[in-house]
C-alpha cells in the first residue's frame, strides 16, 4: 500500500498481527506488534497517524513516538468490524458488518447512524462524500447506495461485480470485473467503460483514468470519450 512518503505493509495470525512501515523520507523502517488480528490498517492524511483495526477496537497510533495514541470502542451489536473509512478531518468514521454500516462520532465515541443494505448482502465498503454530507456504500450482490447521513437512501444503483466505487474529479467511480461505471454525484449513468481483461486497479491520470488488468495491460480513458491509449 504506497502513500506519499511511507510504504506500508501488515500481515495477521488468528491471534496477532504485525504492521511494518518504511518511511522513504527518513530512510528508516520499523515494526509495530499487534496482539490481536488485524482487519485493516490505513495511514491519516498526513501520515503521521496509522488507524489500525482490530477484533473489537480501532486503534490510532503516532508514528513519530511509534506508541499506541488512542484506542476506540468498535463492538455494535457483538458484530466483528470488517472494515473502516475516515472522514476527511477524522472526525467521524464508517464502520462495517455483514449487511450493516455505522457512523460514528470519533471524538465522543457515539454512534450517529446505522445504513442497513435490505438486500441483506455483505457490504465491501463505504465512502464519504467530497463534501462529507453523504454515505456511499457497495455490496457483494452488485448494489451501491447513496445515503444521506440520516441514514435514508437518496440513489441505489448497480454494478455486478463491482470491487471498490472512489471519486475520480467530481465524477463517482464503481469498477470491477472487466467494466467501470461513471455517475454524477446523483447517482445518474453518465458512461460505462469496458476493458478486455478483469480490472485490478483504477487512478487518475491527469483528466484521465487508467484501468490495469489482471494481464498487466494499462490503459488510458477518457471519462466521457472511452479508451484514449493502450500501453
Amino acid at each position: 500500500m504506497k502513500n506519499k512518503s511511507k510504504f506500508l505493509s501488515w500481515s495477521t495470525g488468528l491471534d496477532k498481527g504485525e504492521i511494518r512501515i518504511n518511511s522513504f523520507k527518513k530512510g528508516e523502517s520499523f515494526i509495530l506488534e499487534e496482539n490481536n488480528p488485524i482487519y485493516e490498517v490505513k495511514f491519516n492524511k498526513n501520515e503521521e497517524k496509522l488507524f489500525v483495526l482490530t477484533y473489537n477496537k480501532l486503534k490510532v497510533y503516532d508514528l513519530n513516538t511509534k506508541k499506541e495514541h488512542t484506542v476506540y470502542k468498535t463492538f455494535f451489536n457483538y458484530s466483528q468490524m470488517s472494515g473502516f473509512q475516515l472522514s476527511k478531518h477524522e472526525s467521524q468514521v464508517l464502520m462495517w458488518s455483514d449487511n450493516d454500516i455505522y457512523l460514528k462520532e470519533l471524538l465522543y465515541e457515539r454512534r450517529i447512524v446505522t445504513f442497513k443494505h435490505d438486500d441483506y448482502s455483505q457490504v465491501k465498503g463505504a465512502i464519504f462524500s467530497k463534501d462529507n454530507t453523504s454515505v456511499i456504500s457497495w455490496t457483494l450482490s452488485g448494489t451501491i447506495k447513496i445515503w444521506d447521513k440520516k441514514g435514508i437512501e437518496l440513489s441505489r444503483l448497480q454494478h455486478n461485480k463491482v470491487e471498490k466505487v472512489e471519486y475520480i474529479k467530481d465524477y463517482l467511480v464503481s469498477w470491477g470485473g472487466n467494466e467501470v461505471k461513471i455517475w454524477s454525484k446523483k447517482g445518474v449513468l453518465l458512461n460505462s467503460l469496458i476493458t478486455d481483461g478483469h480490472i485490478t486497479e483504477l487512478g487518475r491520470f491527469q483528466d484521465k483514468i487508467y484501468t490495469r488488468d489482471l494481464d498487466g495491460v494499462v490503459k488510458l480513458w477518457n471519462i466521457n470519450n472511452n479508451l484514449r491509449s493502450c500501453i
